[in-house]
């Protein structure tokens, strides 16, 4: 089997075919998971005018990495419902801090810890502060 290739890719070294018509027959081939979710992509440095819905193929090695996932999930899982629960909430603060300081770090966003710590605290207020949705959002996704 050839290796899978991005439709950018896929596109230079076809260069005569249509990327429309590949993409196509990507979309509908037998085990594509159609998204719903449409984008205007960028063909050429242009903005392109037509509409394309998002799809993935679980492709082997993907299917491999996810079950990976899933199983060091599960041993994360049990290892936090072993802690004592100030253990098991420290160790949630602590990752929430390190995971807005990096996401924005990225991004290229500066944020200080306190901006963390009035984000967090404030999370339910009805007082709009910076980075209150994103800890909102982390508190939800624990709750579940």
């Amino acid at each position: 089997m050839s290796k899978y290739h991005e439709l950018r890719i896929w596109g230079y070294q076809h260069g005569g075919e249509n990327p429309i018509n590949e993409y196509n027959n990507r979309f509908n081939s037998f085990g594509t998971i159609q998204t719903g979710l449409k984008i205007n992509p960028i063909f050429n440095g242009e903005q392109s005018n037509k509409v394309f819905e998002l799809f993935s193929v679980p492709l082997p090695e993907i299917q491999l990495y996810d079950s990976k996932i899933q199983s060091n999930s599960r041993k994360i899982a049990k290892l936090v419902n072993d802690l004592p629960g100030i253990a098991a909430e420290q160790l949630f603060m602590s990752t929430l801090r390190d995971e807005i300081l990096s996401t924005n770090e990225i991004e290229g966003v500066k944020t200080t810890n306190e901006e963390i710590e009035t984000a967090i605290i404030g999370r339910n207020s009805a007082k709009t502060v910076r980075l209150q949705s994103f800890a909102r959002m982390y508190f939800k996704i624990k709750q579940q």
